[in-house]
This record gives structure tokens, C-alpha cells and sequence, in this order.
């Protein structure tokens, strides 16, 4: 199989700094060959209830680490998808449920939708520390479903604040792009 082009966002919400993405990472390496790595942005986001209800009187909100990577595989879209959720699975924290999250964001320009998988992401549009983060990655993808350059989309985030610069994510995370 030729390898495809994806990219895919991490997220990591713990007071460990930038060592869950380089875990993800490292873990990702041997499915995925890393080509670039976007600006890491701090961001927030509303702490998950264990219930899954929303208590206004008692929102938390948590600061975490916002990075989008472009990667070749040979992983099949289902497969690729697999593998961003074990890589997420194994560096969760028990205190927090979600303390790492991954999303495929696109593959190649597939459109696909079924209950396992749905590409292109179909919230990627609607998050700046996504669709802000591609696009610095590659500027010229057209979004396969709206037809629309993500430049165009990711200039509709310019206004808004959405998270605040933290590291040049290559030059903090060179080291996994060498191996």
C-alpha cells in the first residue's frame, strides 16, 4: 500500500508541560512518519463531568497544550484512526479522563462517514487550535466536504481569542522527527 497524508491534532489538558505530546508521539512513530509540526498553543476547555451532565455552578476550566501534525502512513483510514486512539488510551491520567486527546483530522482528501470514522473531522472547522494549526502547517488544502480553503476558514478565528502561542512545536519536538 503507498503510504497517505494525514493530519492529525493532540491535545494534552496535565501540569506535565510538553512531555504527554513527545509520549503520543513516540508512540505514534512507528505507524506514522512525522513531516511537520504546527505552533503548540496553549488553550483551555471546560473540564468533563464523570456523569456527562453540565453544572454551571461548579465548570472548571483546563488549560492544556493544543499541536497539529502532518504524517505519512500506510494505515488505512480505519486503522490510522485505531492506532491515534491506542496512542490516546495509553497516556491518559486516571485523575483526569481525558487528559490526552487525538483527532484525525483529515486523510488524504477522503470523505468518508460511518459510525467508526467520519473524514474530513467534522468539527474541524469549528476549532480555531485545529483549523488555525493545519492550515499553518499547509496553506493550500482545500476542505474536501465545504469546498472552502482552509486559509479562508482559519481566517475566521483571526479576531477571536482562542489560545496563546507557547512553543515552536519543531524545535521542541525535533527529536521525535529524527527518529
Amino acid at each position: 500500500m503507498t503510504k497517505k497524508t494525514i493530519f492529525a491534532s493532540i491535545k494534552t489538558f496535565s501540569n506535565e508541560g510538553l512531555e504527554p505530546m513527545r509520549r503520543v508521539l513516540r508512540h505514534l512513530t512507528p505507524d506514522f512518519e512525522l513531516l511537520r509540526i504546527s505552533s503548540i498553543y496553549q488553550v483551555d476547555r471546560l473540564a468533563e463531568s464523570l456523569t456527562g451532565l453540565r453544572d454551571v455552578r461548579k465548570e472548571e476550566h483546563l488549560q492544556g497544550l493544543a499541536v497539529v501534525f502532518k504524517a505519512r502512513t500506510e494505515l488505512a483510514p480505519e486503522a490510522a484512526l485505531a492506532a491515534l486512539q491506542s496512542a490516546e488510551r495509553v497516556n491518559q491520567k486516571e485523575f483526569l479522563r481525558r487528559s490526552v486527546s487525538l483527532n484525525l483530522l483529515l486523510y488524504e482528501n477522503l470523505v468518508m462517514m460511518n459510525p467508526g470514522l467520519a473524514l474530513p473531522h467534522p468539527e474541524m472547522h469549528l476549532r480555531p487550535e485545529e483549523i488555525v494549526l493545519i492550515n499553518e502547517i499547509q496553506n493550500d488544502i482545500v476542505h474536501p466536504v465545504l469546498g472552502e480553503k482552509l486559509t479562508s476558514l482559519a481566517e475566521r478565528f483571526v479576531h477571536e481569542p482562542w489560545g496563546d502561542f507557547f512553543a515552536q512545536g519543531s524545535a521542541v519536538l525535533e527529536s521525535i522527527l529524527k527518529t
